[in-house]
């Protein structure tokens, strides 16, 4: 990288929201692509990233919150929300209304995600690995009634279908003692190994695709710039609560925003971390500990019963410094074999 640094970051967030917008200009609409073709970049998917991008850099140039809008309404008539939230999340609607962009995987190749949320050694039926653990926070984080937390979280003593059986849930290995739910659709199946997940418990892939934007972040993004730019954003972001069985709020305020987007996109690839930081939360988030459910079980009758839950701490407060940790170390690697490349300031 012999090159000069840009001056700032907005440049680097101009230079992919032009390629972007360009790439709009040149593709079909996902509409007009054949069957055989689905996964392929698609028109909405420019628009998205195109609004996407403006919101990140709206951190910096606040008039780029206009593009948000402009970009999200040029998404919102091709797509919509699946009447239920938990669909989504279904190998049958990979390529649903709602679908804009995803990981396309299969039983062959692709997101390890599904895989990497399960169960560690998943109760000795399938090798998941049981890394991304859910927290009392989060759980604590849904209101009562709101339909998306069965959906996202698997808690001891939920019952949920795993390779043929019906189950309750218990973990003997996740340091939260909770799991993330909305994976799970192709382990479900007796015949699940072969057919819709990778028999190759090292290579964890599924038939279910992963979304990386999906139609209800692209209003709630709407959604936001309009709150942050001191307008109603009700309408975009009830869409989204009403799918979850909600109460619409009104005059919804950045804290709505904030709450809204960690309920509806829990679990998912959608950066929370860059929320945090461009939101200004990250210094406070991370000076909390975490918390999950330690359980214990024996076995009654032939039968596993749950016989107590404790709530324990399982992660330590963290220092953000927001003027050093806003974005990451640059590799010694990169800076060492480029002429002009600087570490970033702090590290």
């Amino acid at each position: 990288m012999d090159v000069p640094r840009p001056q700032t970051v907005s440049e680097n967030y101009k230079f992919a929201i032009n390629d972007f917008e360009k790439a709009a200009e040149l593709l079909p609409y996902f509409s007009e692509l054949a069957v055989e073709q689905y996964g392929r970049p698609h028109k909405t998917a420019a628009w998205a990233y195109v609004a996407k991008a403006s919101l990140y850099n709206a951190q910096y140039e606040a008039s780029s919150l206009n593009d948000v809008i402009e970009f999200c309404d040029k998404v919102i008539p091709h797509h919509q929300l699946m009447a239920e939230f938990e669909d989504v999340f279904k190998v049958d609607n990979n390529w649903s209304s709602e679908y804009i962009w995803s990981w396309t995987s299969s039983e062959v190749d692709g997101s390890k995600l599904p895989g990497v949320m399960l169960e560690n050694k998943g109760w000795g039926l399938y090798n998941g690995w049981g890394y991304f653990m859910p927290t009392i926070e989060l759980f604590k984080e849904f209101e009562p009634g709101d339909k998306r937390r069965k959906t996202t979280l698997l808690m001891p003593g939920d019952e949920f279908m795993f390779l043929g059986d019906k189950r309750e849930y218990y973990s003997t290995t996740s340091e939260s003692g909770m799991q993330f739910n909305k994976y799970m659709d192709p382990f479900k199946p007796a015949d699940a190994v072969g057919k819709l997940v990778n028999p190759d418990g090292n290579n964890m892939t599924t038939r279910l695709s992963i979304p990386l934007i999906r139609f209800s972040e692209v209003l709630l993004w709407k959604a936001e710039a309009l709150i942050w730019q001191g307008k109603n954003g009700d309408e975009p972001l009830n869409q989204v609560r009403r799918r979850a069985g909600l109460a619409p709020v009104s005059n919804a305020t950045k804290e709505d925003l904030k709450h809204e987007r960690r309920c509806e996109l829990a679990g998912e690839l959608t950066n929370r971390h860059f929320d945090l930081v461009r939101w200004g939360d990250a210094k406070d988030a991370y000076s909390k500990p975490l918390h999950g459910l330690k359980t214990e079980i024996k076995m009654i009758n032939d039968k596993i019963e749950i016989t107590k839950v404790d709530t324990i701490q399982i992660w330590e407060a963290r220092t953000f410094n927001p003027n050093m940790h806003h974005v990451f170390p640059i590799p010694l690697d990169e800076i060492n074999s480029s002429k002009n490349l600087k570490q970033n300031m702090g590290y």
